[in-house]
């Protein structure tokens, strides 16, 4: 039963976590906001400068969303998590549409009351991702869902920091 819990924490959390990292990350250094080979310390601080200045620009929606949930691997998680949170809802809520009756029953003002305190709730449990996916799946230890979790956010990291693309992944995996 252990095999089977980690192959979904690593499914549902640590490979979606290293794919966004690698992607973002990736984005960073092609850009140039982000030197390759630094130092844990000159890192952070380079991430620091990279969330300050992400305040201003509008650009780049994926990039802006995690680094308002502070960038970094507590950040891509929250992110992650709030982007499952509300894609299940939205789906539970096209499969079990109520009609618009129900919706609208309480009046117009208590539908967008009701639709913001659900968006408060979805954003904190995703702040709280590490009780929050237990819960989810399986209930193991949080622990080993923030280790699977970061393994997988490392993972990504490294992938960037090594410049490994999709066309060196197809070039490596391609038979000679």
């Amino acid at each position: 039963m252990a095999w089977l819990t980690i192959l979904v924490i690593t499914l549902t959390l640590a490979v979606p976590l290293a794919l966004l990292a690698w992607l973002l990350f990736g984005r960073l250094y092609a850009r140039g906001q982000l030197e390759r080979g630094l130092d844990k310390k000159s890192f952070k601080a380079s991430l620091k400068r990279i969330r300050s200045e992400s305040k201003t620009n509008r650009g780049d929606f994926l990039h802006n969303r995690w680094m308002k949930f502070g960038g970094g691997f507590y950040g891509l998680a929250a992110f992650w998590t709030f982007a499952c949170i509300e894609v299940t809802e939205v789906t539970g809520f096209i499969l079990n549409f109520p009609g618009f009756a129900a919706l609208f029953a309480d009046g117009i003002p208590a539908f967008f009351i009701s639709l913001a305190v659900n968006q408060v709730l979805n954003l904190a449990s995703a702040l709280a991702w590490v009780t929050w996916w237990p819960g989810q799946v399986f209930g193991a230890s949080p622990a080993l869902w923030l280790a699977l979790a970061y393994g997988g956010y490392l993972c990504g990291l490294q992938l960037a920091q090594r410049e490994v693309t999709l066309q060196s992944l197809r070039e490596r995996l391609r038979p000679s």
